[in-house]
C-alpha cells in the first residue's frame, strides 16, 4: 500500500484506502479509541486495515470487524485481558464479544451499543492519528 496524494483529507491517518471490492469501511491507519460507560472513560489505539481492526490499551486487547450498510457502521468487537493491571474492565468483564452501531465522522467514527450483561449504553469513538509514511 502506498501513501496517496490526498492523504490530508482522509481521517487524519495519512494512509491510502483500499480500492475495489475490498474497500475499507474507514481509511486504513492508526486510530485513537476512547470508550465511555457509566461516567468512566478508557482509551487506547487500534489499527484498521480493510474491514478488520486490532489494538488495545495497558490491560486489554480488542479486535474485530467493521461493516457498513448505507451510512450506518457496525463494529463487532472481542476484548481480552493481556496484562493484569489490577483494575476492572470498563464494561465489567475481561473477555467480551459485543456489537456497536455507529456513524462516520470527519476524522473517524462514533459507535454506541448495549453493554453485555448489564444492557446499559456505552459509547466509543475512533479518531484518526496522522501517521505519515505508515502503511497498514
Amino acid at each position: 500500500m502506498e501513501v496517496g496524494r490526498d492523504t490530508a483529507r482522509r481521517a487524519g491517518t495519512g494512509n491510502e484506502e483500499n480500492s475495489g471490492a475490498g474497500q475499507s469501511i474507514l481509511p486504513s491507519g492508526l486510530y485513537g479509541v476512547r470508550f465511555r460507560y457509566q461516567g468512566k472513560q478508557a482509551s487506547g489505539v487500534v489499527a484498521i486495515h480493510g474491514d478488520s481492526f486490532a489494538g488495545g490499551d495497558s490491560g486489554m486487547a480488542y479486535y474485530g470487524k467493521l461493516t457498513r450498510s448505507g451510512a450506518q457502521l457496525r463494529a463487532t468487537v472481542t476484548t481480552l485481558r493481556h496484562t493484569d493491571t489490577g483494575g476492572v474492565a470498563l464494561l465489567g468483564s475481561d473477555n467480551l464479544e459485543f456489537v456497536a452501531d455507529g456513524q462516520p465522522t470527519g476524522s473517524g467514527a462514533i459507535f454506541s451499543g448495549d453493554a453485555p450483561h448489564t444492557g446499559q449504553r456505552f459509547e466509543f469513538s475512533l479518531t484518526g492519528i496522522r501517521t505519515p509514511g505508515l502503511s497498514i
